[in-house]
């Protein structure tokens, strides 16, 4: 999140300054890349298993926390290594041609290897590879699911070895261990039966079938594989099926069975273990609904960088018209209308990139009421007009110290309960903010929490409430009263957690049939001195007799480049790639600054500046970027980049980091 925040916009951008549809589908990115920080960033890397993702040549890309200590590495040990290396040998065919399978069938694929630990120590496990694709579908590599199975491999083994210990370790495992006849009846279950399916081991043994445990939309086509199996006598490993517990719970199992024989070769039956896969099939699927969040966040920035190209034309013609038509009030009207348009698109552009750009976000000051506002808009878009929404809010006290996507995903998470209490029966949403002072002495919302000012952000609903049972439970992780698929019982948990990173809290006061009121307290902070108007006047601009060299590979921003310096006083002379840049200064090295772009075909702006920088050390530069996940301000400044800038810019801040360029060199 970059530390300068300007107002959010408060309206629809111009729709001669868009391209069609674009706003909308920036709308649509930013509410979907919600639902990636709600489930990617609070489950991922807390998985009970471990995840990795990998590219076509096998490296790794992407782990988890579990996968790291699964492998007993520190995660960034990982990324561009061969996952090969933990692969023990006795296993390594095996996972050449598991992830040549996924490559070239598209499909997800499974199957068991020993791994080897940074210390040294072997262990199995069980792998599931899904295909990965980008945004066009392009098959870019392989993500996989790895658990450690050590222990189920062990039980097996042992069920080999003799009854007695087979019923030794079935009385102490969590799995479910069974043995069916050749019909299928239950001859034996583990106790841990009932843990996972309801059921005491009394109610299965010579009573029922192993089928008629399946869930009915699918039990006659598991029946027919199982028998298959069967009759061919066949072992099988990691067998997915369905299950329904005693009170009507549908239970994810992987089953792995053995045949049992006779003296005389018939098959007697079969015995196995049974492992309840549920949580880990519903991190699977998250894990895949999180790649898609990903790859619309790479979209996102992808318009975001064309959009911010076209944005800073706008504004930056906009600018020197403003000059030029100084005399025609009218006219000047106008484009200041236009110009303040251009302004809001940024911001709005600046807001979406916050869910698309991955790390801790920074706090910094901001006004919160306009942060709001543009929430709300897009909210209003999101949720049905059964439902009225109403915002008040005291704009003459409402500055923070706060990271803006994080506020975001406050209102966008206590507006989306609010939603889901209303939704069946409509009623009203109320959005607030208001400023209250607590003394020495008085019951703070968090016992952590200190006595003085602090901004309280409500949101409050006519829906169906809460009992006190509920109440109590609100804010744990996992916790949801919504059915099955509509909810992950994170996004109270989240809004907690960050208002008490914020040093805030929360006060929740709900009654059945009453409504809800969800109150987030955060610290107040003095309001800053206003900073200077955008349109400031070209007059009052650092300006100067330089020589610039000026590089972007669109025409629109090099020929606002070229006016608005030269405005400045400056000599400049432009150019549409790295590769012409660098031949010119080669040629003609007596350049005092070069203004660079990121991204541009062939040579990068950060690649010409270490070109650059070889041939003339003390050389200032400056690099600005639409959208660059490549780039970042503390990257830019080890390569000896003198300022980092985000399109599009006002001619203050182009004129503001030209002189601190300039002057940081002398």
């Amino acid at each position: 999140m970059k530390k300068d925040q300007s107002r959010p916009a408060e309206g629809r951008i111009n729709s001669k300054s868009t391209s069609g549809r674009k706003p909308d589908a920036l709308r649509d990115a930013q509410v979907a890349l919600l639902a990636c920080l709600k489930r990617y960033t609070d489950l991922y890397d807390f998985a009970p298993v471990g995840y990795f993702t990998f590219d076509r040549r096998g490296l790794t890309t992407e782990a988890n926390l579990t996968g790291a200590s699964l492998l007993g590495v520190e995660r960034g040990e990982l990324t561009g290594k061969p996952f090969s290396l933990f692969v023990a040998a006795p296993s390594q065919d095996t996972f050449h041609r598991h992830y040549r399978s996924v490559l070239k069938t598209g499909t997800a694929a499974t199957c068991e290897l020993q791994l080897t630990r940074k210390d040294g120590a072997s262990f199995y496990a069980s792998v599931q590879s899904v295909p990965v694709r980008d945004a066009e579908g392009n098959l870019t590599g392989v993500g996989s699911a790895i658990g450690d199975i050590t222990e189920s491999k062990r039980i097996e083994e042992a069920l080999h070895e003799s009854e007695e210990r087979f019923q030794q370790v079935a009385e102490h495992v969590g799995d479910f261990i069974w043995e069916v006849d050749a019909n299928g009846l239950y001859r034996y279950t583990s106790p841990s039966i009932e843990k996972i399916l309801g059921y005491r081991p009394d109610e299965l043994i010579g009573k029922m079938r192993f089928y008629d445990l399946f869930a009915p939309e699918i039990r006659e086509e598991l029946k027919t594989a199982a028998f298959k199996k069967f009759a061919e006598k066949q072992s099988f490993r990691a067998f997915p099926n369905l299950n329904l517990s005693k009170d009507g719970r549908v239970v994810h199992l992987e089953t792995s069975g053995s045949p049992v024989l006779d003296t005389a070769g018939n098959l007697a039956g079969y015995r196995g273990v049974d492992s309840d896969v549920t949580e880990r099939q519903k991190l699977e699927v998250q894990l895949r609904q999180s790649q898609k969040m990903e790859a619309m966040g790479t979209l996102a920035g992808g318009i975001a960088h064309d959009f911010n190209n076209i944005l800073m034309a706008i504004i930056g013609f906009t600018e020197m018209v403003l000059e030029d038509v100084s005399d025609n009030e009218p006219v000047q009207r106008h484009m200041e209308q236009v110009l303040k348009a251009g302004f809001r698109g940024r911001d709005l552009v600046r807001q979406i990139l916050t869910f698309s750009r991955r790390g801790e976000q920074e706090k910094t000051g901001l006004h919160l009421s306009p942060l709001i506002q543009e929430t709300f808009k897009l909210l209003r878009s999101s949720i049905p007009t059964t439902i009225e929404m109403k915002l008040d809010l005291d704009a003459n006290r409402d500055f923070v110290y706060a990271d803006p996507s994080q506020i975001q995903q406050i209102i966008m998470n206590l507006c989306t309960n609010a939603f889901h209490a209303m939704r069946e029966k409509g009623g009203t949403l109320e959005v607030s903010l208001r400023a209250i002072i607590f003394g020495t002495g008085e019951v703070l919302p968090e016992p952590d929490m200190v006595p003085g000012e602090y901004l309280v952000l409500s949101v409050r609903d006519t829906g169906h409430g809460m009992e006190d049972s509920v109440l109590k439970r609100i804010f744990e992780p996992f916790f949801t009263t919504k059915e099955k698929g509509q909810g992950t019982g994170l996004g109270l948990s989240v809004v907690y957690g960050i208002a008490k990173s914020h040093s805030g809290g929360i006060r929740v006061s709900s009654r059945p049939g009453q409504g809800s009121l969800f109150s987030v307290y955060l610290p107040a902070a003095p309001t800053p001195v206003e900073v200077q108007s955008e349109t400031v006047s070209w007059d009052t601009l650092p300006a100067g007799t330089e020589r610039i060299l000026f590089v972007d590979d669109e025409e629109s921003v090099v020929e606002l480049g070229q006016g608005v310096l030269r405005r400045l006083g400056y000599t400049v002379v432009a150019k549409r790639s790295g590769r012409d840049a660098l031949e010119t200064f080669r040629e003609d090295r007596a350049f005092d600054l070069v203004i660079t772009d990121q991204t541009m075909p062939e040579m990068t702006g950060v690649m010409l500046a270490a070109e650059l920088l070889k041939l003339k050390p003390d050389l200032p530069v400056i690099l600005f970027t639409g959208y660059s996940e490549s780039v970042s301000r503390e990257t830019a400044q080890e390569v000896g980049i003198s300022e980092f800038l985000m399109k599009p810019l006002s001619k203050r801040e182009l004129a503001g980091a030209v002189r601190r360029a300039l002057e940081g060199k002398k």
